[in-house]
């Protein structure tokens, strides 16, 4: 089993799960597109920060094309993915073509990024702390626990489709 941990390494749970898993004997790989405070390198780092930005987003474009062929589950963190440009269309790209390609498809959510915006609380993550964000992973219900939509998984491969994984 190959398995893509991205795109980004909160509390370096990313990496943790990484390595633990190669010591089970799967393939895991951390890419990110942000550094982190905890040090636990990424595998592949999507950060590209010598480059300008269109060249960014075609390089990381390229890596989703090549990773859709070479990886059977996709483990997402903090309510974003590796081609995520706001809203619509454009919202968690590279998540949803995975998912479209049958494959394993998971997103971990880490707290302050499931619960919708409100004052006083949340000045970290604002992008990402809307109700918009949580109604696209899911949270019908308005109570801040997203777990499934567009095919994600809450927790790492626990939906049946992901068995064959």
């Amino acid at each position: 089993m190959r398995v893509l941990h991205s795109p980004l390494n909160i509390a370096n749970d990313g990496w943790s799960l990484s390595r633990g898993q190669r010591e089970l004997g799967a393939h895991a790989d951390l890419a990110t597109t942000s550094g982190t405070i905890f040090g636990g390198a990424p595998d592949i780092d999507l950060a590209f920060a010598d480059r300008g930005r269109l060249s960014r987003q075609l390089a990381k474009a390229a890596f989703v094309r090549r990773a859709l062929r070479e990886y059977d589950v996709f483990h997402y963190a903090f309510a974003s993915s590796i081609l995520d440009y706001g809203e619509g269309a454009f919202e968690l790209m590279d998540l949803r073509w995975a998912h479209r390609s049958g494959k394993c498809v998971a997103m971990t959510l880490h707290g302050c990024d499931v619960r919708p915006a409100r004052p006083g609380g949340c000045d970290l993550c604002s992008a990402a702390c809307d109700a918009g964000r949580a109604a696209t992973l899911g949270d019908s219900a308005g109570d801040g626990d997203a777990a499934a939509g567009a095919g994600v998984s809450h927790g790492l491969c626990a939906a049946d489709e992901c068995d064959r994984a």
